[in-house]
């Protein structure tokens, strides 16, 4: 049997049984900078997808006002009121506005503006309008 020793072990192969502290701290490092960007990634997706909640939220709210608006009429547009929120509750500092105005040189024609503004709590302030023209019933 010819069994070789660390000692009669060609120079070349010595010290390559393992691995060493050194390559394992590298390893470790990046293995956490992997994970730690996973989770920046994640987070950030969390915001992202929350924000677009609310705008899809806002948005679906203000299509559904501008068509309440459309069956309205002459009387109930001219009478101000205010918007209810009951679909736009839930979003964070909520202002929803409603302006409704006749048109110029085109008489029993109305433009009808809805706005949302609201504060998301990760971010600067939102506020998305929307404008059509109706006629409104006699």
């Amino acid at each position: 049997m010819n069994a070789t020793s660390p000692r009669s072990a060609p120079r070349g192969a010595r010290g390559r049984l393992g691995i060493t502290l050194m390559e394992l701290s590298v390893a470790l490092m990046i293995f956490t900078g992997g994970i730690l960007g996973s989770v920046t990634l994640y987070d950030r997706a969390v915001v992202l997808t929350r924000r677009v909640n609310d705008r899809l939220r806002a948005e679906t709210w203000i299509a559904s006002k501008l068509d309440e608006c459309r069956g309205w009429s002459r009387a109930e547009l001219a009478a101000p009121a205010a918007p209810d929120t009951a679909g736009v509750a839930e979003l964070p500092g909520v202002e929803p506005a409603r302006r409704v105005r006749p048109i110029e040189g085109r008489p029993g024609v109305w433009e009808v503006t809805v706005t949302v503004r609201w504060r998301p709590s990760e971010g600067r302030e939102e506020e998305l309008t929307l404008t059509t023209w109706t006629g409104g019933r006699e």
